[in-house]
C-alpha cells in the first residue's frame, strides 16, 4: 500500500489543458499557474506549441497537423518529448504544479508515469469568440 506524501512540497501534480486551437487553453492554463502560485504552489506553465515552433518555424499549415504526414508526426512527438522532459526535470528539481497544455495528446506521446495527472478539456462555442482566438 502506498504511504501518503509527508509534506507539500513533495507532491507534484499536472494540469493537463488539450483541445481545439484557438478554444482558451492559453489563456486558462495561465491564469490557473498564476493563482495557484498566488496560493503559494510552485508552478509552470508548459505549452508544447512553443517546442513545436521552436523546431519547426512559426509558420505552419494544415497539412503539418495531418496524421497520414509520418514526418511531421514524429516533429509533433518530439516537441511534446522535449516538452515533457523539461516538465519532468522541473518537477523532480522542486516544481510542485505543472501546466502543460496542447491540442494534440500528451499522453499518448509521453506517458505520465512521475506525477499525479489532472486532464481539463476547455470548451469554447460561442461564435463571437471564436474568430478573435483564431486571429480573425
Amino acid at each position: 500500500m502506498a504511504t501518503p506524501m509527508s509534506s507539500r512540497a513533495r507532491r507534484r501534480l499536472a494540469l493537463v489543458l488539450v483541445g481545439l486551437p484557438a478554444r482558451g487553453k492559453t489563456f486558462t492554463s495561465r491564469k490557473l499557474a498564476r493563482y495557484l502560485r498566488w496560493l503559494g504552489h510552485t508552478t509552470k506553465h508548459f505549452n508544447v506549441g512553443n517546442y513545436r515552433r521552436e523546431i519547426s518555424g512559426k509558420e505552419m499549415d494544415a497539412t503539418f497537423f495531418d496524421s497520414q504526414n509520418q514526418e511531421c508526426t514524429r516533429t509533433r512527438d518530439l516537441a511534446a518529448r522535449l516538452c515533457m522532459e523539461d516538465m519532468l526535470r522541473w518537477m523532480e528539481g522542486g516544481g510542485q504544479v505543472c501546466v502543460p497544455m496542447s491540442t494534440g495528446s500528451l499522453r499518448r506521446r509521453c506517458g505520465w508515469s512521475r506525477a499525479l495527472r489532472l486532464s481539463l478539456s476547455t470548451c469554447c462555442s460561442s461564435a463571437l469568440l471564436l474568430p478573435s482566438g483564431c486571429g480573425g
